[in-house]
C-alpha cells in the first residue's frame, strides 16, 4: 500500500512499472529501451570498477551542446507505448554544468505522446534564468551587462519549486505523485518533493570544504534515493510539497506514454536512479 506523501489525496494500490539505475546503461540503449533524439548530445555510462570501486554512484551522463535552439532528448516508452496511469516518479540526478548563454536547462518529465515538448504532462526542469540587462545610465548607452549570474532554480510545470539550489554540482532527489482526478476524486495535479545537495560524493568527488568542516557531509548526495514508492513520506530532510496541474490541460488524455529526460542549450547532468509506478 502505497502511503500518499499528500495527506488529503486517495491512497491506491501501485505497482513498479520501470526502473532504472543506469548500471547498464550502454546495454539498455542498444537494445532500444532508450530512444536518443537530437544531434547536439553526448551520451556515456560511468560504472566505478576496479581501482576506482566506491568512488561515486553508477551514472549515465547527458551533455548536450549547442545554442539556445540546440536540445536533445532520450526517451522510454512506457508499457511498449501502451502507457500506463503513472502515480509516483522518482529520479535522482547530479547537475554539473548549466550554460546561461544558451538558455541551458534539463528536464525529466512525462509525456502523452512522442512529441514529448508539447504533450508533457510533467516537466521538472533544472536551468538558470539569464538576467536582463540593466537599463543604460544616459540616452543612447548600451545596456549594462548583469554583475552576477542568477542562481539555478527547479521548476514542476512552469511554476517555481526553487528558486535557489546553490552551487553547481548539486544533487537533486525527486518524487513527484501524479494525481489523475478520476472517479470524481479532484483535479488531476502533481505533488513534488524534492531534496538537494551538494553533488561531489555521487561523482567521485571531495566533498567540498565549508561541508567538511561543518560536519554535515554530503547529505542527501552521499546515499542514492531509496527504492520504494514512499522515499519523501515522513522524511525531514525533504521540502515541502509543492502542488501544480498537469502541464497539458486542453487535451484529453488518460495515459502517460513517454518517460523523458530532455536538454537544451548547453548543460551536463548525470542521472543516477528513475522510478516509475503506476496504479493497478
Amino acid at each position: 500500500m502505497a502511503d500518499s506523501i499528500d495527506a488529503t489525496a486517495t491512497v491506491t494500490e501501485t505497482r513498479l512499472l520501470f526502473e532504472e539505475d543506469f548500471t547498464h546503461f550502454e546495454e539498455a540503449l542498444e537494445a532500444g529501451t532508450w530512444e536518443v533524439d537530437g544531434d547536439h548530445v553526448r551520451l556515456y555510462a560511468h560504472v566505478p570498477e576496479g581501482e576506482d570501486m566506491g568512488k561515486g554512484l553508477a551514472r549515465a551522463v547527458m551533455v548536450t551542446e549547442g545554442s539556445c535552439e540546440a536540445s536533445a532528448e532520450l526517451m522510454h516508452h512506457l508499457c511498449g507505448s501502451a502507457g500506463a496511469r503513472v502515480t509516483r516518479l522518482t529520479a535522482s540526478l547530479v547537475c554539473e554544468a548549466i550554460d546561461v548563454d544558451s538558455k541551458g536547462s534539463f528536464t525529466v518529465g512525462l509525456a502523452f505522446d512522442d512529441d514529448v515538448e508539447e504533450a508533457a504532462l510533467l516537466a521538472i526542469s533544472v536551468k538558470r534564468p539569464r538576467p536582463e540587462s540593466k537599463l543604460p545610465r544616459e540616452p543612447g548607452d548600451p545596456p549594462e551587462e548583469p554583475e552576477e549570474l542568477a542562481p539555478v532554480g527547479l521548476q514542476v510545470n512552469g511554476l517555481v519549486a526553487a528558486d535557489d539550489l546553490g552551487d553547481l554540482p548539486v544533487r537533486i532527489d525527486l518524487d513527484a505523485e501524479l494525481q489523475w482526478g478520476v472517479g470524481g476524486a479532484g483535479e488531476r495535479q502533481v505533488v513534488l518533493r524534492y531534496r538537494i545537495g551538494p553533488g561531489a560524493s555521487a561523482l567521485g568527488e571531495p566533498p567540498p570544504p565549508d561541508a567538511t568542516a561543518s560536519g554535515e557531509g554530503e547529505g542527501p548526495s552521499a546515499v542514492p534515493l531509496a527504492i520504494t514508492p514512499t522515499a519523501a513520506g515522513g522524511r525531514a530532510d525533504w521540502s515541502e510539497p509543492v502542488k501544480v496541474g498537469f502541464y497539458t490541460t486542453s487535451v484529453k488524455f488518460d495515459f502517460a506514454k513517454v518517460l523523458f529526460l530532455r536538454g537544451t542549450g548547453a548543460v551536463k547532468v548525470h542521472m543516477l536512479s528513475l522510478q516509475c509506478f503506476a496504479d493497478e
